[in-house]
């Protein structure tokens, strides 16, 4: 088993730098819900953790998944992808590519776009 961590983060708000308590967030993180994997059906077996706001996805070739999203001052969207593969397989493309289709699932049109725009760039500077 290999892990990869992919981040997803996107849409950055940040108005507040630091909060003084969670009543100054920006973001509600009470009201983050399973509703950014619920109708993805590639993530049809997954377990939604309403204390921590995240989801723990089972996916059918054995991958699993832990997305979560939120924030206080920033909103964000993070993943950890843990599969199974050899090490010799997971380069800079493999990457690319997996966070392109876990990013093109749970993000709308407009945010997939804009993530797809800026990992395509910092990836093609990682030369």
């Amino acid at each position: 088993m290999k892990e990869i961590l992919i981040l997803l983060i996107l849409v950055s708000c940040g108005v507040r730098q630091n909060p003084s308590n969670e009543n100054d967030c920006i973001f509600d993180h009470a009201t983050q819900t399973d509703g950014f994997v619920r109708d993805v059906s590639k993530f049809k077996n997954y377990t939604w953790v309403d204390s921590i706001k995240t989801a723990f996805i089972r996916l059918e070739n054995g991958d699993s998944i832990i997305a979560s999203r939120g924030g206080c001052a920033h909103f964000g969207v993070s993943a950890k992808w843990t599969h199974k593969t050899n090490s010799e397989q997971v380069g800079k493309d493999y990457v690319l590519k997996q966070s392109k289709w876990l990013a093109n699932r749970i993000y709308n049109e407009t945010d997939y776009v804009h993530f797809t725009s800026k990992v395509d760039s910092a990836f093609s500077q990682m030369a």
